[in-house]
């Protein structure tokens, strides 16, 4: 089964890019693997608070053709963060092409996820998938805790709102293990095409994407402070985003007019109400159905199993613990440690759910 694809096929369609950072996390079947009524902490009447329909169709209407249609779609996505969301917009730009964006978590409406002062108040909350890590050796065998946005949007909705690229020499690194269309050069159209940085003259930056960025409204003051000790000592200032190998400045923020611009904001909202894109919240998916040497469908809950057949492709978009939690599911992963779940193995892929790294705080 082919699960992967071109790295130009992949920017393609994002014409943006996808953040992933390091602390070591060990992601392990045991830990994931449990019954629908454990993993879906929600009740049925609160899967019902809220859908989006395509077309203006009732979200009740819709579900229940849903439930007793069998429908079909091009593509279906799961997962709305800042990756699944993203894909979804650009596939329907072609109006020739269906698609079908589940999402495990709400809408996001909380007044909190706008206000960029309350994102901490969002931690722990219904819109946040609250993990936390396995004892880290390194820290004294302390659990990390590592938030994951719930929402459409994902993490984007959940986030501190700083507009950080990697450096250039990771992008570089990255050419060099997996071809030149991962290089800063290749990648920097991309980089400009998703941003809207008003009156920007930097060649580095884009001034027409979706995504809204802008310098910080009101910096604490001790900011300054800190980048005036910072030139002090030999530092200079950077400009923001570009490929300098190093400096300080102040992050930029992905907000507009002082409130909080998601992904969701950026791609979901323009596109939501396109005839061919139908995007469903609080429908977590379970497992991707697999025939033969395909994956054509994708089994999800939402108050009862439910299934949905994909004509072209199911692409997965469930983030970092998420993804690969669903292939296991589906018996895409080590063999051994599925067989210990009673999970039959399709693909023995045993790197499945391994090899995590991420920053302290990201």
């Amino acid at each position: 089964m082919g699960i992967c694809c071109p790295a130009q096929a992949i920017l393609d369609r994002f014409d943006s890019q996808c953040d992933c950072n390091c602390m070591k996390i060990q992601c392990r079947v045991a830990a994931t693997i449990q019954k629908i009524q454990k993993f879906v902490r929600v009740s049925p009447k609160e899967f019902k608070d809220f859908r989006f329909g395509s077309n203006g169709v009732n979200p009740s209407e819709n579900t229940a053709r849903f439930a007793s249609s069998g429908e079909e779609f091009d593509f279906v996505i799961v997962g709305a963060g800042s990756a699944g969301a993203t894909l979804a917009t650009r596939l329907s730009e072609d109006p020739a092409v269906s698609g079908l964006l589940l999402e495990a978590g709400k809408a996001g409406r909380k007044p909190e996820v706008h206000i960029p002062a309350a994102f901490s108040a969002l931690f722990r909350s219904e819109l946040d998938w609250d993990y936390n890590t396995v004892a880290q050796p390194s820290l004294e065998n302390r659990s990390i805790y590592w938030p994951r946005g719930k929402m459409l949007g994902g993490s984007s909705s959940i986030n501190a709102m700083m507009w950080v690229r990697g450096f250039a020499s990771d992008y570089q690194s990255w050419g060099a293990a997996a071809g030149s269309a991962w290089s800063w050069q290749s990648l920097l159209p991309y980089f400009r095409r998703i941003e809207n940085i008003e009156d920007s003259t930097n060649p580095d930056h884009g001034s027409s994407g979706p995504m809204i960025v802008e310098a910080q409204r009101s910096p604490r003051s001790h900011t300054e402070t800190f980048l005036e000790a910072a030139q002090e000592i030999g530092f200079s200032l950077a400009p923001h985003n570009t490929d300098a190998p190093e400096g300080f400045n102040k992050t930029m923020v992905n907000q507009h007019h002082g409130s909080r611009f998601s992904v969701a904001d950026a791609y979901l909202k323009p596109a939501k109400n396109r005839a061919n894109l139908s995007i469903r919240t609080q429908c977590h998916a379970t497992k991707v159905i697999i025939e033969g040497q395909r994956a054509t469908g994708v089994e999800y809950y939402d108050g009862g199993l439910k299934t949905v057949r994909a004509r072209r492709e199911v692409i997965l978009s469930g983030g970092t613990i998420n993804a690969p939690q669903l292939l296991m599911l589906s018996g895409i992963g080590p063999a051994a440690e599925l067989k210990t779940h009673g999970i039959e193995s399709i693909v023995d892929a045993p790197e499945v759910g391994k090899n995590l790294y991420d920053h302290l705080l990201s």
